[in-house]
Parts: structure tokens; sequence; C-alpha cells
């Protein structure tokens, strides 16, 4: 099989696959000034590591695919249709 590739810094590289496995996956938690609550994580779906690419330190570096999963809990007020009290 052959690996992916992505493009990073202009340039076509190939990505190795890395197992992983979530250990924590915690809630950043923001309240906003209109009394809505927003609760965002980042849910990874695949971690790489880039072949023979490295930081100016010498550590790998590795390509992360997810998306940010968003929760919002708005008061009634801001509802559409709804009646200010």
């Amino acid at each position: 099989m052959p690996r992916r590739v992505t493009q990073y810094k202009g340039r076509t590289v190939e990505l190795e696959p890395i197992t992983f496995r979530t250990t924590v996956e915690a809630w950043n938690i923001y309240q906003l000034d209109d009394g809505s609550t927003v609760k965002i994580k980042m849910a990874v779906s695949d971690i790489s590591r880039i072949v023979n690419e490295y930081k100016e330190d010498g550590s790998p570096v590795y390509f992360i695919e997810g998306a940010s999963v968003q929760l919002i809990d708005s008061p009634g007020h801001l509802y559409k249709g709804a009646k200010n009290a």
C-alpha cells in the first residue's frame, strides 16, 4: 500500500501513519457576555509523521487531522422568536 502524501511548506511530502489512543479529551469552556456557554474540543481522527522532516531542534514533524467539536448553550431570550423579558 503506497504511503499517503500531503503538501507541507510548498512541497509534496510522504506521511507515515502513527497509531494512537486517546488518553484525555478535555473541553475548553467559554462563558460569553450574552449568557451563552461555548464548549469546544479537538477530535483527532488521524496522526501521521512527515517522513524525513524535522524541526530546527531535531524533533519530528507530525501531521494531525481532526475536527473541532462545538457545543453551544444559549439562554432562551437569544432564540429566534423569543420574547425579550
